[in-house]
C-alpha cells in the first residue's frame, strides 16, 4: 500500500464546506433544543459550557511544547549516561535507559552518533512512559473544569427531554467543529518529530543516517 499518494496525505486535508456545515449545525441544533426545553434551556447552557471548557482546557501548542521538552529530557538522560554524570539519576526513566545502554554497545567514534542511536532506540519505551504520565496530569488538570458524572447526568437529562438522536447530533457537530486534534496527539506528534530528527541524523564516520545504522545487518 502506498501511504502517500498525494501531498495532502502527509500534511492533512482541510474541507471548508465540512467545517462550515458542522458549525452551522452546532448553532442550528442548539437553537432547536433550547426552544424545546423552554424554561429549562439553562440545562443545555450548562452542558455546553462544560463541554467547550473541557475541549479548551489545554492548548495544543502547550502540548506540543511539552512533548518537545520531554524528548529533550530523554536526550539529556542518554547524554549524561554516556558521559558518566548523574544529572538525571533521579528521573523515573534513568534506570531503564542506563540498563539498556550498558547492555547494548556500539562501536562508533562519534559521541553524537551514539547519543542519537540510543535516543532513537529508547524512544518507544520512553514514549510509553512519558505519555502515560502526561495523560495522568491531564486528568488531574481537567478535573477543575470537567465533572464526568455531572456531564453524564446532563447528557441523560437532555436525552430524555429532547431525544437522544438530537443530543448525539449536537455532540457530533461539536466534535467536527472544535476538536480536530486532541492534545495528547499534539504531545505525541511533537515527540515523534524529534524522534525523526534522530533517525535522520548522519554519522560523520560512516556517512550513514541513524535509521541505516540501526537497520543494517
Amino acid at each position: 500500500m502506498n501511504i502517500f499518494k498525494r501531498e495532502s496525505d502527509i500534511f492533512g486535508q482541510y474541507s471548508s464546506e465540512k467545517i462550515y456545515e458542522a458549525m452551522k449545525q452546532f448553532f442550528k441544533i442548539t437553537k432547536k433544543i433550547k426552544k424545546k426545553l423552554g424554561a429549562n434551556s439553562y440545562k443545555l447552557d450548562k452542558y455546553l459550557n462544560m463541554l467547550l471548557k473541557s475541549i479548551n482546557f489545554e492548548f495544543n501548542e502547550n502540548a506540543a511544547a511539552e512533548g518537545a521538552e520531554a524528548y529533550r529530557v530523554l536526550r539529556g538522560i542518554c547524554f549524561s549516561i554516556l558521559n558518566f554524570d548523574t544529572r538525571y539519576q533521579n528521573h523515573g526513566f534513568y534506570k531503564t535507559a542506563k540498563e539498556f545502554i550498558e547492555l547494548n554497545k556500539f562501536n562508533y567514534k562519534e559521541t553524537h552518533t551514539l547519543l542519537e542511536i540510543y535516543s532513537a532506540l529508547l524512544t518507544p519505551k520512553f514514549t510509553d512512559y512519558v505519555v502515560k504520565n502526561y495523560i495522568s496530569e491531564l486528568k488531574m488538570q481537567s478535573s477543575s473544569v470537567l465533572d464526568i458524572i455531572d456531564l453524564q447526568d446532563s447528557y441523560e437529562y437532555l436525552s430524555n427531554a429532547v431525544g437522544k438522536p438530537k443530543v448525539d447530533s449536537l455532540n457530533s457537530a461539536i466534535m467536527e467543529s472544535f476538536l480536530f486534534c486532541p492534545v495528547v496527539n499534539s504531545f505525541l506528534q511533537s515527540i515523534t518529530n524529534n524522534y525523526l530528527l534522530c533517525l535522520l541524523y548522519r554519522d560523520k564516520e560512516t556517512s550513514k543516517q541513524i535509521f541505516q545504522l540501526i537497520t543494517d545487518p
